[in-house]
């Protein structure tokens, strides 16, 4: 298995927060959320890892050189120069060659997790990403909307009958990601770059078998704003 991170944004909406950093080297605590996400990884044994760098390319690259427990990890960088003009489509798609007949674990780079959840994602046989099992579905975020145990779509703008929150911690097996990245290349051959990669999911829902991996409890966000900073650190006790 290989993991993904996509890592190439601003984090505009993180504002002073941010200090001119990339968003995934926000500290949660003491560790950036780069830090959190790439120590699970070590911890189930996974070990290739590539990811998708942009804004401040350089602060990742230090931050990963200097920390000793990430010498395990075999990390291959896939820079995305255009990442202030194009969306996470754009990295996913310059970093085919290296995801290429590969299962992925793939994660947006601001996401905040319990990692007993990505246990339980990586113990399951087929592909999956996180849903919330129940309450109110948020305006802005990432919705599914699950039919007969699968996910039928993903996006923000999925509303109405069966959809749920639903948290970008995907895991692929390769046929899967295969054909997602068929129909990623289709976009971003025809221009589509600022589009979501969900877009190109929900063309190819048909084609792929994911499901659910709920929960309900347990830590799952992503951190776009300094409020959802300082939620994480309250919800974590740091």
């Amino acid at each position: 298995m290989r993991a993904l991170i996509l890592a190439a944004g601003i984090g505009s909406r993180l504002g002073e927060a941010a200090g001119g950093a990339p968003k995934t080297l926000m500290r949660i605590g003491d560790t950036p959320i780069l830090g959190r996400i790439l120590h699970d990884l070590v911890a189930a044994d996974i070990h290739d890892v590539v990811i998708a760098t942009g804004y401040q390319q350089e602060h990742i690259h230090a931050y990963i050189e200097h920390e000793p427990a990430f010498k395990l990890l075999r990390i291959q960088y896939v820079h995305n120069p255009l990442f202030a003009e194009t969306n996470y489509i754009y990295s996913m798609w310059l970093a085919r060659k290296e995801l290429e007949g590969a299962d992925i674990l793939s994660f947006h780079g601001d996401m905040v997790y319990d990692p007993a959840l990505l246990t339980r994602l990586l113990g399951l046989e087929g592909s999956a990403v996180f849903v919330q099992r129940h309450g109110s579905v948020p305006e802005k975020d990432f919705k599914a909307r699950v039919h007969g145990g699968r996910i039928t779509e993903i996006g923000v703008h999925v509303f109405g009958e069966n959809a749920r929150a639903c948290m970008p911690v995907y895991k692929l097996l390769s046929q899967d990601f295969a054909v997602w990245m068929e129909h990623i290349d289709r976009y971003v051959q025809s221009g589509e770059t600022r589009r979501y990669a969900e877009d190109a999911f929900n063309d190819a829902a048909g084609q792929i078998d994911l499901s659910p991996l709920y929960y309900q409890d347990e830590l799952c966000m992503e951190v776009d704003t300094a409020e959802d900073l300082q939620r994480a650190v309250d919800l974590l006790q740091l």
